[in-house]
């Protein structure tokens, strides 16, 4: 035991927020800490610090032997097995293959999560092009991942400080202007352009092509009535895209078609019609 007391604390095990081999690592740490180097005795340490409910489940694992009768190392083994089995290869690297930045994540973050993710990924002297080229791929902002592709001869290291001097720069904009750093769309243009566009397009005049009027054509009284010019129903002869007839038709065969409760309008008088 370490001179002056014990140095640092243990809590129990609880399966619910820690992995249980990062509480071994850290047990481990504690050992260093305090000087404790016997099996034995390290033993009878995690078996006093590591809470009930975990001392039941080691003596389960034990039977019909005591926990205090196996030896430290095939206690921590037995547990790993039992919270923290070995994980499918295949399964973690298409973790590893399918992780993407999400938005409210910093890079360092982001490769925080895929250095934890290889950890069961065997990739081992790949580990760091592995790295490299999920960065490159996953990172979600545009400017950061057209700078990485950028680069002829890009290592892990490289790539990891490129992005985050353009995420650090991109956040200090953002900082001192209030607006959000991100690459504007090629088709982007300014707010007052923007509203001038909008206002012109609203403005534009809907001209019906039954009637000449300021309306769409499907609503259009005239819709029904026949033409004075081709003869045809549907619009009337101001908006008539045949040929001029040099004959005007006389009043009698020009009755043109009415909708029925309209009997009172005609295509006599269509120049004074409000096609509003």
């Amino acid at each position: 035991m370490a001179a002056g007391g014990i140095h640092g604390h243990m809590s129990p095990f609880n399966p619910s927020n820690e992995d249980w081999r990062a509480y071994v690592e850290r047990f481990e740490q504690y050992c260093v800490a305090n000087d404790i180097v016997d099996d034995g005795k390290k033993r009878a340490v995690l078996l006093s610090v590591c809470g009930a409910k975990t001392y039941q489940v080691i003596r389960n694992l034990t039977k019909p032997d005591m926990p205090k009768d196996k030896s430290y190392d095939d206690i921590v083994k037995s547990l790993t097995t039992h919270y923290s089995p070995k994980p499918s290869i295949i399964t973690q690297r298409y973790k590893f293959n399918t992780r993407y930045q999400r938005k409210d994540e910093t890079i360092a973050e982001y490769v925080a999560a895929l250095r934890e993710i290889s950890e069961f990924c065997d990739y081992k002297d790949q580990l760091e092009d592995m790295l490299r080229d999920r960065l490159v791929c996953g990172v979600h902002i545009n400017a950061i991942q057209m700078r990485l592709l950028s680069e002829t001869e890009l290592t892990f290291e490289k790539a990891f400080k490129l992005a985050t001097s353009i995420e650090s720069a991109g956040h200090d904009s953002k900082t001192l202007t209030g607006k959000q750093p991100e690459t504007l769309p090629v088709h982007y243009t300014s707010g007052k352009k923007q509203s001038k566009q909008k206002e012109k397009f609203n403005k534009k005049k809907v001209v019906c092509t039954r009637c000449g009027g300021n309306h769409m054509a499907p609503v259009c009284r005239y819709k029904q009535y026949k033409c004075k010019n081709c003869g045809k129903i549907g619009h009337l002869a101001r908006v008539c895209r045949s040929p001029q007839n040099k004959m005007p038709q006389k009043d009698t065969a020009t009755t043109n078609y009415l909708p029925e409760g309209d009997q009172s309008q005609s295509d006599t008088g269509e120049d004074e019609e409000d096609l509003s």
